[in-house]
This record gives C-alpha cells, sequence and structure tokens, in this order.
C-alpha cells in the first residue's frame, strides 16, 4: 500500500474459517533506526457488530531480539 510516497507492506496470515489471525510487517520502530524489525498484530478475538464479524481483539507486538514485546492491546466494542 502506499500513501503520500510512503508504501508499505504485510503479510496476512487466516485460519481455515477465513478469518484474520495475524499480519506481520518490517517496521521502523523509531525515525532513527537503520533497520527495520518485525512487527505483528495477533488477533486474540472476533466479535458480531450487526452481523459484521470482525476482528475485535488485537496485541501489537514488536519480535526484538531478546524475544517479543507486546507493547499495545486493544479491543473494539462499538463501531459506527
Amino acid at each position: 500500500m502506499s500513501s503520500h510516497g510512503t508504501s508499505g507492506s504485510a503479510i496476512f496470515y487466516f485460519n481455515p474459517q477465513g478469518e484474520l489471525d495475524s499480519f506481520v510487517a518490517q517496521r521502523f520502530r523509531d525515525a532513527k533506526d537503520f533497520e527495520p524489525t518485525r512487527w505483528e498484530a495477533r488477533v486474540k478475538a472476533h466479535s458480531d457488530f450487526d452481523g459484521l464479524w470482525i476482528p475485535s481483539e488485537l496485541e501489537a507486538i514488536w519480535h526484538l531480539p531478546e524475544g517479543p514485546f507486546t507493547w499495545f492491546k486493544f479491543k473494539i466494542t462499538d463501531y459506527e
């Protein structure tokens, strides 16, 4: 995907039911970084919102040399 001169890509993983399990990308953790780091958004739960079945709980994980670091967890409780 591209926006305003910046491009990025990710690999999306789905379970046998066709639901999103996770997506992985190489991202810079800091503007000063010279090399990107593996980053993952891991789906922890899906929910039904008025017939729309979507990922509703996710964790954002940096895969660091010393091991995975979960830096953000979020839960979708409503949509509009």
